[in-house]
């Protein structure tokens, strides 16, 4: 959770707003707000983006685009790739810095599941995954009244 001060209208905006977990296509996991497009089409589009990234690039492909007034940021992580996005009021090392905690978690929670025998299959077993990064995701309201009572 982050303040922005802006005068008169100081706000609290929540670092990390959606997430995306996907694994060559396939949303593993999704935590999405205000879902506009369909996730699985989102997927392959952050997906083919992020190998675009990679071969044009010089080895780091992209790792970070904005759109209106979010940023979103992909980053690699064994295989499998994290998408989330913030307000673009907050500074991307803010954002970085939690999506580097939500990587961490996934991997210690998941990564010898999926590792490169891993053909897909049942999603449903990642969906436990927000309770574990709870705090990451919290809505900014509840996340202040939990640590100020």
């Amino acid at each position: 959770m982050v303040k922005i001060q802006g005068g008169d209208d100081d706000l609290v905006v929540k670092i990390i707003q959606d997430l995306w977990v996907l694994k060559e296509s396939l949303v593993l996991f999704k935590r999405v707000y205000d879902e506009k497009l369909d996730s699985d089409l989102f997927a392959a589009l952050m997906t083919a983006l992020k190998m675009m990234g990679d071969e044009i690039g010089l080895n780091k492909g992209l790792s970070s685009f904005e759109v209106d007034n979010k940023k979103y940021f992909i980053k690699r992580e064994k295989d499998i790739i994290f998408i989330a996005n913030g307000d673009t009021r907050v500074k991307s090392k803010n954002i970085m810095k939690e999506i580097d905690v939500v990587i961490k978690t996934f991997i210690e929670q998941y990564g010898d599941m999926l590792g490169k025998d891993w053909k897909g299959g049942n999603v449903s077993i990642f969906e436990q995954f927000s309770e574990k990064i709870e705090d990451s995701l919290r809505d900014p309201i509840d996340r202040f009244k939990s640590v100020y009572g």
